[in-house]
């Protein structure tokens, strides 16, 4: 399968504040999801992209190197290193599994 060049900030491109990471999270994970040719997966990742986007958002208060994570999803992905995208993404999610509880606080605080 050949993959689409990639469209994403460049090396070095500092992600300003959680609305821009944010941004280029949901961008990344569409990209990936657009490369494969399975449009349920890619209607999944974008409902699942609606679904975080507000979470995505909380990320910043717990997660200080927001921008260097996404900076290494982001390089493995233009790189089409897979099987380290793959161990990225494992501790990418792992990290929100243990995290969620914590977000769910964030979000759910009186204002």
């Amino acid at each position: 399968m050949k993959l689409p060049e990639p469209s994403l900030p460049g090396a070095g491109d500092r992600l300003n504040g959680a609305d821009e990471i944010t941004s280029a999270t949901e961008r990344l994970f569409i990209e990936i999801a657009d490369a494969f040719d399975d449009e349920g997966f890619q209607r999944s990742v974008r409902a699942t992209n609606a679904d975080m986007y507000k979470v995505r958002r909380y990320e910043s208060a717990l997660i200080p190197d927001l921008d260097s994570e996404f900076q290494a999803l982001s390089e493995c992905w233009k790189a089409r290193d897979l099987p380290r995208l793959r161990m990225l993404l494992a501790a990418y999610f792992e990290r929100r599994e243990q995290l969620s509880p914590a977000i769910q606080k964030l979000i759910n605080r009186p204002n």
